[in-house]
């Protein structure tokens, strides 16, 4: 059985099968961010799929879509998750006011990063940074600068700098946006291959 906790706080876990009596399981997690009823999003369902050695492979594949995600602040009605969900109609946007904002992503595996493909909710002037790190806290890694960026297109396409870099979390900071706009982001996919272990 796996478990996945998006936000701290208690989860109950109840299994059930006619004639028998239910169980429950409470499960309680610690960190950030927390889970405050009334506020915070429900997240949707999401498929579990199993990870399986045999299924490692050095294809190419898209990765990042429907991972947990975190986030430096989140305006009303437009939560982190909304930046991986699937649907360019959605979209992570910052809190007024952030002005160190950054998108983070858990991979939940080791992979190497070789493009990535960010979707912004509106064409203009998005400037922004790409890293990656093992433990999402420290040793951030530059997969790509574009800082200084000169484009408008609301779909931005990059390849990593020196071909590939590993890791386990990708952050995004978004270092300017549109005039009157805050960060956000409708979309990422993250484009590389499993690590073999």
């Amino acid at each position: 059985m796996e478990f996945r906790s998006y936000y701290a706080g208690k989860t109950v876990i109840r299994a059930a099968s006619p004639g028998l009596k239910d169980a429950t399981v409470e499960i309680t997690s610690r960190g950030e961010p927390k889970f405050v009823a009334g506020r915070t999003p429900a997240v949707k369902a999401r498929p579990y799929l199993r990870f399986s050695e045999s299924t490692v492979t050095n294809s190419m594949i898209v990765l990042g879509q429907n991972n947990p995600t975190r986030a430096s602040s989140e305006a009303q009605g437009h939560s982190a998750r909304f930046a991986n969900d699937g649907s360019f109609a959605t979209f992570w946007q910052a809190e007024a006011g952030d002005t160190n904002a950054w998108f983070r992503v858990d991979l939940e595996r080791n992979v190497s990063v070789s493009n990535t493909k960010l979707t912004f909710p509106t064409p203009g002037t998005w400037r922004y940074k790409i890293e990656i790190s093992d433990d999402g806290e420290s040793n951030w890694r530059l997969l790509v600068d574009q800082t200084r960026a000169a484009g408008t297109d609301a779909e931005r396409t990059d390849a990593v700098g020196g071909g590939s870099v590993s890791g386990r979390f990708v952050r995004v900071s978004v270092v300017e946006s549109p005039a009157a706009q805050q960060p956000a982001i409708s979309e990422i996919q993250i484009f590389g291959t499993q690590r073999t272990q």
